[in-house]
């Protein structure tokens, strides 16, 4: 079986806090958790924190950004990889995720805000690239499964470098949408997973089991009790509709 790891790219009292909760969700799967942060937030771990290897490091790109700097930080011996967003908790198995990465390359799930040209004004960005108004579907980079392979590598090599040269040069803070444009110049279809993979807390629908809680609040104790999936319910600010 391929060797698998959970990253954390994050730093400051409040992020770290949320990546212990989120690593202690994820301590049933078979997989390692890796911290990557800032050499001064070591002091701001807790004693004994549910990690399995801490890596350090002084990020040239702020923010959210700074996540695409990961293609230069990822532990040589290790085959497959979850990034995930230190406001993230497991509630159920994801095997399934590493899987189909394992078998594509990519599993992601759909944003929320799916269309890549509506996202905070990116459309004025795909202009500047020229890079077609198409309505592309875009992919949230919050939950992504992928796997060390040359053609995966060109696309993370790709989002570090529009970050980089786009991103940082007009003040765009946001690195999701990059994501999908680097997939989309390398010709590369991912895998999507279903919603319940990366359940963002915003008021989308949700027909099924949320696998991933993707939110600062805590999942609600109902999170996965339904009778019927259909009528889909919804939840947003930990408050249930449906």
């Amino acid at each position: 079986m391929p060797r698998r790891a959970i990253i954390y790219i994050c730093w400051g009292q409040k992020y770290l806090a949320n990546a212990v909760v989120s690593a202690g969700s994820a301590g049933f799967l078979r997989a390692d958790r890796i911290l990557i942060t800032t050499p001064d937030s070591l002091t701001l771990l807790p004693p004994n924190p549910p990690f399995t290897k801490t890596i350090t490091h002084t990020f040239s790109l702020p923010g959210l950004l700074a996540k695409s700097e990961m293609i230069y930080l990822l532990p040589e011996d290790y085959d497959s990889f979850l990034f995930l967003d230190a406001d993230t908790q497991i509630l159920m198995d994801i095997t399934n995720g590493f899987e189909k990465a394992e078998q594509h390359g990519i599993a992601a799930a759909v944003a929320p805000n799916y269309s890549l040209e509506h996202f905070w004004d990116f459309g004025k960005i795909l202009d500047r690239i020229g890079f077609p108004r198409v309505d592309t579907l875009q992919y949230n980079t919050g939950v992504l499964f992928f796997i060390r392979r040359p053609d995966i590598w060109r696309i993370l090599k790709d989002w570090h470098e529009l970050c980089r040269d786009v991103g940082l040069g007009i003040g765009y803070a946001n690195d999701q949408p990059f994501f999908t444009l680097a997939m989309e110049r390398q010709g590369f279809n991912p895998y999507t997973l279903s919603p319940g993979y990366n359940y963002r807390n915003l008021g989308e629908h949700i027909s099924g089991l949320v696998r991933v809680w993707h939110s600062n609040l805590p999942p609600p104790p109902d999170v996965n009790v339904f009778i019927k999936p259909w009528p889909p319910r919804s939840f947003k600010n930990g408050v249930r509709s449906g």
